[in-house]
């Protein structure tokens, strides 16, 4: 595709970006459908994410996804954000509509199909104990992803969701199966917001809620007693640091469900333990997929699979 004056400019602000799988998705799925248009990562010193969101205006940016350490801090900065951004507190798509800009959050619906191919796995399973490792933008689109999957939540979350999705939601589970989630985080005051989020959104009787210190001497006391782990930080990224050396291989058992939102994984990640136990294992390639194809549709108007995209991802990975 030729690139002209006409030619539209979406991307993606972060630190790191550099390995995002997201300029390959996003320019693939452009191309496909004949879009004239670009998708670029930009690498925001975290000092400059004022500078960088007044740059989407300023150079006419049609839209960006946001990811790791602005989702949250981004909303300040915003002309208007969605109404389900106002319960999860973190966005990571901007539309630039005539120099007004919107916030969006695509993530808890990445997550949200993530949970439905886990179906089976769940069907018949109650009172769920559910860790959650990181308390940022991502572990709170989780959160409410498992509220609204397991049904907790009022029916008018499911008409947002309904409309970005590109088919219905009507499947979700009409049990209320989740007996407990924990939050591990280093940061104590980001895990008691989560944990407030949480109980704002349903009467407090429900879920018992609980936040933990991250220590990874004892990392795995925490891990072993929970029916699904789930790693929302970006530990085990390629770029990010490591895995702590004082987290021990096993960590995890071959009864566990274990989701590491990290796709693009470095040396040694909590997908890689989760292998090595036999668990049920899945990765975050799904989720950065599935959220794609909801902000390609806020960013174009276009519904897209972005199916082939994947198993080209896959394919490459192989």
């Amino acid at each position: 595709m030729i690139i002209s004056g006409k030619t539209k400019i979406y991307g993606l602000i972060g630190n790191p970006v550099e390995n995002s799988y997201s300029p390959y998705i996003y320019n693939s799925a452009l191309e496909q459908t004949g879009i004239d248009g670009r998708y670029l990562a930009f690498y925001v010193p975290k000092a400059q994410l004022n500078s960088a969101v007044q740059g989407i205006k300023g150079l006419s940016i049609k839209g960006v996804n946001v990811t790791a350490p602005f989702k949250e801090n981004v909303i300040k900065y915003l002309d208007t954000i969605s109404p389900i951004v106002k319960y999860i507190g973190a966005v990571n798509t901007i539309i630039n509509n005539n120099g007004k800009l919107s916030g969006f959050n695509t993530d808890y619906l990445g997550f949200l199909k993530q949970l439905q191919q886990l179906k089976g796995e769940l069907d018949g399973k109650t009172s769920l104990k559910i860790t959650i490792f990181g308390a940022g933008g991502a572990a709170r689109a989780i959160v409410f992803s498992l509220l609204l999957f397991f049904n907790y939540l009022e029916s008018k979350h499911i008409e947002e969701t309904k409309n970005l999705l590109q088919e219905s939601y009507d499947n979700q589970f009409h049990q209320k199966q989740i007996q407990s989630i924990e939050i591990i985080n280093r940061d104590e005051k980001k895990a008691s917001s989560l944990k407030e989020m949480i109980e704002k959104l349903f009467y407090k009787d429900r879920i018992t809620v609980v936040t933990k210190k991250y220590n990874p001497t004892n990392f795995s006391e925490v891990t072993k007693n929970c029916d699904i782990f789930i790693n929302a930080t970006s530990l085990g990224f390629k770029g990010c640091p490591v895995l702590n050396e004082r987290i021990p291989d096993d960590i995890f058992t071959d009864k566990q469900i274990v989701v590491d939102l990290a796709y693009n994984l470095g040396n040694r990640s909590f997908f890689e333990l989760g292998r090595k136990a036999r668990a049920k294992i899945y990765c975050g390639l799904d989720m950065l997929i599935y959220q794609a194809e909801a902000s390609f549709y806020l960013f174009t108007g276009h519904r897209k699979s972005f199916e082939s995209i994947k198993r080209n991802i896959l394919e490459t990975l192989e």
